[in-house]
């Protein structure tokens, strides 16, 4: 079957076909150059482990099914027929030319060509059928995490044109040549075209080649003008993707005060990075869907900030490439922040990881949102009141709470904690952090660990007055100046000591920071949280908890910071199980899915003004299996679901209890 078997038509067909996938290029370009005007940030190490994500996350869809599995498998279907599918586009369109040609290896008789031809129906079948489930799906049970648009339907039909036009195709061509032995449809085309006679066949089916060339061309031009976009970008999306722990970058402090320009407040102050993640964004809702501030009714929607940065650089392209700014009075483009993102869904924003979790293309959110922040806060001086008093207390005090220093030891007094400046030579060191240093229930989490590492024999040293706070909670609410006044102070003040090779911490906060951000300021040393040490204590033997506890079904909260930042699930409920008369039992969100506190990203320090408050919502979900208590492994945690309980009034149903607390509760006096 020759489709274009007249010298014009050729003609036409070439006109058409360049013309076509000309202009896509030239939108691509249009595209790229919002990449290449943002700014620059290093991705192209690993180049290994690049490679791998790729075949795992983009070929293999790995994330797809994460949490999703039903319609991970209906989108995966429909992404591994585009790519099987393909090959059969690419031997129409270079039949458009010279008829019957194909790819090397591929053609009708030839064993790979006729393996590929079986592979091709059922890849079409497939897809079809997807195709049907996610129009049935868009049309009667209508998720709420999706966005709902004309463009998403006219996609489903694209693709449905293209699977039944090539039915049409294969049909056509089984008339003309016999059916092929591999090829079901075409052996079911077969009898009902031919009875059509073969002039007839031939004629429908060159009307369907067409039907499919001109339907995958304007597919493909369409495919840059909103989310399908992804089906250009998600692999460039995956490939340069973050690799390692989800670390805040460093400021360079003096070439921003040199530019006079803090942060990201205009599009391209953002990394380029962060432009192309907005171009992948697929508008799955799986973000929203998990996000704690979208579920308890804030304005934060991590999907809609992804898809406000790319309508700002779709919609306002021109004059952004022309290199207007939010400052032009004539032909300038509305400003970033305020405009098009509201302050308050930047600031709503717990840090909590979840929408990055369960982003199948490891789409960066928190990236503009942190950066979004740091211009408010450093630029602007706009950020919530609450914050002018905790920024006061942390210059003033160097604690959140604004307590004297003098008062950060008090939690220790009766107990047997080496002070370091008193025993300069010992090779761990407790990090108690602010919470537990001030916060009344709190001290009792780090009396009970200093219990426990005695009893294990473990020597360790503590700063004493020496210790101040680490920069987290600034650095969170944007102020990387005062974080890295902070931070600069603390290593200083632990470098002093030339012993030391591990930090042992007991807020999954000062965890992380350490673990992952301090290298950035001349500090690397092994960290450990004190689930994992309390684990590994229990693991060899060095910790027996003999005693049996009345403490019955607690469920266990995973914190953001030492779950989702740092893969850190086994060894707290490792520490449970190992405490007799405890049985752990699991809320319905737990482990990676499990959800905030509301205390992360410094809205400890912030009041929740809107909808439900995320404590109670946390609160409802961990007490929805009737437990007994509530286990934690992180102070933040315990202090937002102390005090959901108590502004519940159910502090006589639940008891809530840090880890540490659990295990000390289960060692006998003088256990070891």
């Amino acid at each position: 079957m020759d489709p274009t078997y007249f010298g014009v038509v050729k003609a036409l067909y070439a006109v058409i076909l360049l013309g076509c996938i000309g202009f896509f290029f030239l939108q691509i370009f249009q595209r790229f150059k919002h990449l290449l005007k943002a700014t620059p940030i290093h991705r192209t190490d690993r180049v290994g482990e690049r490679i791998a994500g790729f075949f795992k996350y983009y070929l293999g869809q790995g994330r797809l099914f994460h949490g999703y599995l039903l319609a991970g498998l209906m989108h995966a279907f429909i992404f591994w027929g585009f790519w099987v599918v393909s090959v059969n586009t690419i031997h129409a369109i270079m039949g458009g030319f010279v008829a019957g040609s194909h790819l090397p290896w591929l053609g009708r008789e030839q064993a790979l060509g006729s393996l590929y031809i079986l592979c091709r129906d059922i890849f079409e079948v497939l897809v079809l059928v997807m195709v049907a489930l996610a129009g049935l799906r868009r049309l009667v049970t209508r998720p709420k995490r999706l966005t709902y648009g004309f463009a998403a339907h006219l996609v489903l039909i694209l693709i449905a044109i293209l699977m039944v036009s090539d039915f049409f195709i294969s049909g056509a061509e089984a008339v003309a040549t016999n059916p092929h032995r591999l090829s079901f449809v075409e052996n079911l085309m077969w009898p009902w075209m031919s009875s059509w006679g073969l002039e007839r066949a031939i004629t429908v089916g060159v009307v369907a080649w067409w039907i499919h060339l001109l339907g995958l061309l304007y597919f493909l031009n369409l495919l840059p003008n909103g989310k399908h976009f992804h089906v250009v970008t998600s692999v460039f999306t995956v490939f340069f993707r973050r690799l390692g722990a989800p670390a805040l970058s460093k400021i360079n402090l003096d070439e921003a005060e040199e530019a006079e320009k803090f942060g990201a407040g205009a599009i391209y102050d953002h990394p380029w990075k962060y432009l192309l993640d907005s171009f992948s964004c697929t508008e799955c809702g799986r973000c929203q869907d998990n996000c704690p501030a979208f579920l308890t009714e804030k304005e934060l929607s991590p999907k809609l900030i992804q898809v406000d940065l790319r309508h700002y650089l779709f919609d306002n392209q021109r004059a952004l490439l022309a290199g207007k700014t939010e400052a032009d009075e004539e032909g300038g483009v509305p400003m970033l922040l305020g405009d098009t993102i509201a302050h308050q869904r930047i600031w709503d924003c717990t840090t909590c990881r979840a929408c990055e979790e369960f982003c199948p293309l490891l789409i960066e959110h928190l990236g503009p949102i942190m950066g979004a922040r740091r211009y408010l806060t450093m630029d602007l001086d706009e950020y919530p009141e609450e914050l002018t008093l905790f920024f006061r207390n942390m210059e003033s005090q160097a604690n959140p709470w604004g307590i004297g220093q003098e008062n950060r030891t008090a939690w220790a007094a009766g107990l047997d904690v080496p002070i370091m400046a008193e025993n300069p030579d010992k090779e761990v060191l407790l990090w108690i952090g602010c919470s537990a240093s001030f916060d009344a229930r709190n001290q009792r989490i780090a009396r009970a660990l200093v219990k426990c590492l005695n009893a294990a024999g473990v020597d360790f040293g503590y700063l004493g007055e020496e210790e101040t706070c680490n920069g987290d909670p600034a650095r969170r609410a944007g102020h990387e100046y005062m974080f890295q006044m902070m931070a600069e102070q603390v290593v200083e003040t632990i470098k002093q000591y030339k012993n030391l090779k591990k930090i042992i911490t007991l807020c999954p906060h000062c965890f992380n920071i350490f673990a992952n951000e301090y290298p950035q300021m001349g500090l690397e040393i092994e960290v450990e949280h004190h689930s994992m040490i309390l684990a590994r204590l229990v693991r060899e033997g060095k910790l027996k908890p003999s005693k049996r506890t009345e403490l019955g079904k607690l469920v266990y909260h995973d914190s953001c910071y030492l779950g989702r930042y740092n893969g850190v699930y086994s060894q707290p409920r490792e520490v449970l199980w190992a405490v007799p008369g405890v049985k752990v039992v699991e809320a319905e969100r737990h482990h990676a899915k499990g959800m905030c506190c509301g205390a992360g990203g410094v809205r400890m320090f912030l009041e929740e003004s809107t909808g439900t408050r995320i404590n109670h919502l946390r609160l409802e979900q961990l007490a929805a299996g009737k437990p007994d208590g509530i286990a934690t492994a992180c102070p933040f945690c315990l202090t937002m679901l102390d005090d959901a309980i108590k502004e519940t009034d159910q502090a006589d149903k639940y008891k809530i209890m840090d880890i540490a607390e659990v295990l000390a509760a289960g060692l006998e006096e003088g256990s070891a």
